[in-house]
């Protein structure tokens, strides 16, 4: 591929500059046309490849970058769980135990008194 200031040396570069201006035939022209229109064409893919390209990189660092704040999200949601799960196990400790304490102490009261317990069965049998 050429750059500026390179220069293309032919093996006959003079016989290219003596030669006399022709006329360009109808299928040359039209073979020229063809060939600057799948060029055309070709830089014009290499364009939208390359803007593709661009925007798929710019999608996936979004992507990674979601993906990370989802993932520190969802591991906070679970330490929240487990200190819901934690908290309810022991409201359900603290409202049994003084539940089974009063229940167990008020039994025998119950049966002195020969008063109904609560599921029905009088203290004396």
């Amino acid at each position: 591929m050429l750059r500026d200031g390179d220069h293309c040396h032919y093996a006959d570069e003079d016989a290219i500059e003596r030669a006399e201006p022709r006329h360009v035939r109808a299928e040359e022209l039209r073979l020229l046309q063809a060939l600057a229109h799948s060029t055309s064409v070709a830089l014009e893919s290499i364009e939208l490849y390359s803007e593709l390209e661009e925007r798929v990189a710019a999608r996936t660092r979004d992507l990674h970058s979601a993906n990370g704040e989802l993932a520190a999200t969802n591991e906070a949601l679970l330490d929240l769980q487990r200190q819901k799960e934690a908290l309810s196990a022991l409201l359900v400790h603290d409202i049994r135990s003084p539940a089974a304490t009063i229940v167990l102490a008020s039994k025998p009261r119950l049966r002195e008194a020969r008063c109904p317990t609560p599921n029905g069965v009088t203290g004396r049998t």
